[in-house]
């Protein structure tokens, strides 16, 4: 039996961290108000098989943490939703539950002498019985998205106290991979004396994504089988409406993101060229026939709404940004042994795209060292007169003309002899080499990873940062983001003797020039071999590159649609993100160089 009581006391470990991650999400969920009945079943269904499973293991504390949980989840279903008090108390009690976990000690089990009885019987199939309304949305949802519809059928073959945690755990993990549709049995209550499980789900991906969600310890017989939605979805002929996308409120596109960077700086240059001619030729334009200069300015108001369209729809909610950061930092304080607990605010900000991708990596530098540097261990913030639990928080807020960003801890704060002399606390503690961090540390420490923040909000964002720290009361930081502009990935490159920037999206190739693959034509243009077709061969001065003796030059292959062109450099200092003023046409200032350089546009010339 000690080997039986240690794989089950195994298992239920990662059942019970796997299904406290899901309870971490759902109260966020429930907090925000979003599907308060169904997100209230759900978690119900975590606590109760937590409490359940960690109930036959005789773990006291765990069971008695996951009541809490459940008696909250009560009081929040008998009032069809989750008052702002029960919401904060829901949160802590799953913070509570999760510090019960990361505290177990095992203890004896029992023998699991009772049976379960395979109570989905061969004839009875979940598409036997049709979709009520809820789950006819949901398919009808992931149709208009364009997903794969599955059946997926698996068994447990566990002992009785162990089926249901193992089945909830199954859910769990595809409702991370797929949008779950339907279940048989139903999850709305509690399963009682089931092995078997059907699935109705549907996804982005393939059946390889199911069966890694569902490749848990004592899953057997997973039969996955893909269904044609018109088997499932009969729609109406008099639904549709001539000129409109069913049901379609929005639609999602997936783009590279060199795409993506070739599209906006093509919107900005249209818009560009248009107003050089209304400034150049304005007296042509006065002469143009009226049915002309109507199509002109017509045109000008396309080109406009074209770029306000890209951008507007090129943002992201912060909240998106935020909300994955409470796992992350519990991951990492269950790591270190410290207790955690992470408050988000982010109202209703939205992030331009390539900014937001940038802002995820300073909050999750932040967060790390926080919870590495600032958060104390429980012991030693019992000694300091604190609560064991420690507090991260964390928000973003639009104050014209910046985005701000706030990262506050209540941990030690910053030790005094860690602050050296002249300059300020930011500039100290954000040196190249700089840590605090023991040599035992895993999570930060390395001498990098302020010093990152800071290149990012300084030299790519153009932002500034706000530090205050106090010993013994932690540390807050303020991250002001400029909201005009919008970052550019740029190859930095010397022809002759001035330095240029060429938006990577339009680089697809480089290399050493062969000078013997280089072609002149009849009328005198110079070509070059590359691969099996010829392209032409440029230079950026009007003089050409001149090259030194001994020093090869470069080339860099441009593409524009179809439209390709080789350019020769003396050589390329490299690649760096750096942010564009859309009224700004022609240069950019670049770090690499630290001076303002020329923007070399290829679709003026492709």
């Amino acid at each position: 039996m000690p080997e039986q009581n240690a794989r089950l006391a195994a298992m239920f470990r990662e059942d019970a961290e796997g299904m406290i991650e899901l309870l971490h999400l759902i109260a966020a969920r429930i907090g925000r108000a979003e599907n308060p009945q169904e997100s209230i079943d759900q978690a119900f269904r975590y606590a109760h098989s937590i409490r359940s499973e960690a109930s036959f293991l005789r773990y006291g504390g765990i069971v008695a943490a996951a009541r809490d949980v459940e008696r909250i989840l009560r009081r929040c279903r008998e009032a069809g939703k989750a008052a702002a008090p029960d919401s904060q108390a829901l949160s802590d009690a799953v913070v509570a539950l999760d510090h019960a976990l990361s505290g177990l000690e095992p203890t004896s089990a029992s023998d699991g002498s009772a049976t379960v009885r395979n109570s989905l019987a061969e004839e009875a199939h979940l598409l036997d019985s049709p979709l009520d309304a809820v789950r006819l949305e949901r398919l009808r949802a992931s149709r208009i998205r364009g997903e794969q519809l599955f059946l997926l059928r698996c068994r447990v073959d566990e002992i009785p106290e162990m089926v249901a945690p193992r089945l909830y755990l199954v859910i769990g993990n595809l409702e991370k991979a797929a949008n779950v549709i339907d279940t048989l049995p139903r999850l709305d209550g509690l399963i009682d004396g089931v092995n078997r499980i059907e699935v109705l789900c549907a996804l982005a991906g393939g059946p390889e994504e199911l069966r890694r969600a569902v490749a848990v310890d004592a899953v057997e017989q997973v039969e996955i089988e893909p269904l044609d939605y018109g088997e499932l979805d009969p729609i109406d002929p008099g639904e549709y409406r001539s000129g409109m996308m069913v049901q379609a409120d929005r639609i999602t596109l997936s783009m590279e993101t060199r795409r993506y960077e070739q599209l906006c700086l093509h919107a900005d240059e249209l818009t560009h060229q248009l107003a050089e001619i209304v400034e150049r030729d304005r007296g042509a334009l006065k002469s143009l026939s009226r049915e002309s200069r109507l199509r002109f300015e017509l045109t000008e108001r396309l080109a406009d709404s074209l770029a306000t369209t890209i951008r507007a729809t090129s943002f992201v909610a912060a909240r998106t940004i935020l909300d994955p950061l409470p796992t992350v930092v519990r991951r990492i304080a269950r790591d270190a042994g410290k207790q955690v607990r992470v408050r988000v605010s982010a109202a209703d900000v939205s992030l331009f795209l390539p900014v937001a991708d940038i802002v995820r990596d300073i909050l999750l530098h932040l967060v790390r060292n926080a919870v590495d540097h600032g958060i104390e261990a429980p012991a030693e913030r019992r000694a300091a007169g604190k609560p064991e639990t420690g507090v991260i928080e964390i928000s973003v807020e639009a104050q014209h003309p910046d985005t701000v960003l706030r990262v506050h801890d209540d941990g030690r704060g910053i030790p005094a002899q860690a602050r050296g002399a002249g300059g300020s606390l930011w500039e100290v503690i954000s040196a190249p080499g700089f840590t605090t961090a023991g040599a035992d540390s895993d999570a930060s420490g390395e001498g990098v990873g302020l010093d990152v923040v800071r290149y990012s909000v300084e030299r790519v964002l153009s932002g500034g940062v706000e530090l205050e720290s106090e010993v013994g009361r932690g540390c807050r930081f303020a991250i002001r983001i400029p909201t005009v502009g919008r970052p550019l990935s740029v190859l930095v490159a010397r022809s002759s003797n001035r330095f240029v920037a060429i938006p990577a999206a339009y680089v697809f190739d480089r290399f050493v020039i062969d000078m013997a693959q280089v072609t002149r034509d009849s009328a005198g243009a110079l070509h070059y071999r590359y691969g099996d077709e010829t392209v032409p061969l440029r230079s950026l001065d009007a003089d050409g590159v001149k090259a030194s003796e001994g020093v090869p030059l470069h080339g860099l292959l441009l593409a524009v649609g179809a439209n390709r062109q080789l350019v020769v450099v003396n050589d390329v200092v490299g690649e760096e993100t750096v942010m564009r003023d859309v009224q700004v046409r022609d240069s950019v200032f670049s770090q690499s160089v630290n001076q303002s350089v020329s923007l070399f546009l290829p679709l003026r010339y492709l």
